[in-house]
């Protein structure tokens, strides 16, 4: 039993990938509710279980990483601890989410101090949900692997009023922007390996961008007349990658800012 251990910072939880009818998912529950880790923990990290357990009443915990948890569909309210009367996870800082199997969706709008979330090796993932209440302190938010995602967020733009670095990796069925385009806090973009989005958002990229970075996007990269870097007086580095058919005489000295430095 570790409630006790109010010193305890960091916890590994790993079972073996290889186990037999006698490890059931009953045992693994049973195991995490004995240990009953105390709430000052501040990093957590969990691999190869089958069942999230109540974490979200872990009040000091600021960094947690899932991985490989196979069997979990949907984030429910087990994850949240059930915690009708307050809001769960009130100190989480860091939540990364990689390599589980089934994983399909996910909402993260009740964290209030979040400012890191990594969705990552998810390949049945496909919807990622703000909800209807703002993550105010999110501000890195990195989309990795992900092969059937096809949205993001809606109204991630009023919703996500922090966000300043957003990163979207190897997401190939992922089409649009989504309705009222991205924030316009964001000052870093980067969209790598996802020849699936066809355009830029709707309204240009976000004013206050400062990095642009596109690879392998031959479609949004066709629009690119239609991007409005020439209004982005805060943009400083862009870089283009992998689309070299398409680009030709790209980009033209009247399309880009007199802010850009790095090309």
């Amino acid at each position: 039993n570790l409630k006790g251990k109010r010193y305890i910072e960091k916890l590994e939880l790993s079972w073996g990938n290889n186990d037999d009818e006698g490890h059931s998912r009953s045992l693994s529950e049973q195991i995490l509710e004995q240990l009953q880790p105390s709430t000052h923990l501040k990093a957590l990290e969990e691999g190869n279980c089958s069942e999230l357990p109540a974490l979200g009443r872990l009040e000091r915990l600021e960094e947690l990483e899932i991985e490989w948890f196979d069997s979990i569909v949907r984030v429910g309210p087990e994850f949240y601890g059930n915690a009708s009367n307050k809001r769960a996870f009130p100190s989480l800082e860091k939540l990364a989410i990689r390599s589980c199997q089934e994983i399909r969706s996910f909402q993260f709008g009740r964290f209030n101090k979040l400012s890191s979330l990594e969705l990552s090796r998810c390949p049945l993932f496909e919807s990622l949900y703000c909800g209807d209440e703002e993550a105010p302190s999110l501000r890195k938010l990195l989309l990795q692997d992900l092969p059937a995602l096809e949205g993001l967020p809606k109204h991630m733009h009023s919703l996500l009023p922090s966000l300043t670095e957003f990163i979207v990796i190897g997401c190939a069925k992922l089409r649009t922007v989504p309705e009222g385009g991205l924030p316009s806090s964001i000052e870093k973009l980067e969209i790598l390996w996802c020849d699936g989005i066809e355009s830029s958002p709707k309204g240009g990229f976000p004013s206050n961008l400062k990095e642009l970075q596109i690879t392998d996007c031959f479609k949004l990269v066709g629009d690119r007349k239609n991007w409005g870097l020439q209004a982005l007086q805060s943009l400083s580095s862009l870089e283009i990658a992998g689309c070299e058919e398409v680009l030709e005489s790209f980009p033209k000295e009247t399309l880009l800012p007199p802010s850009l430095n790095t090309l």
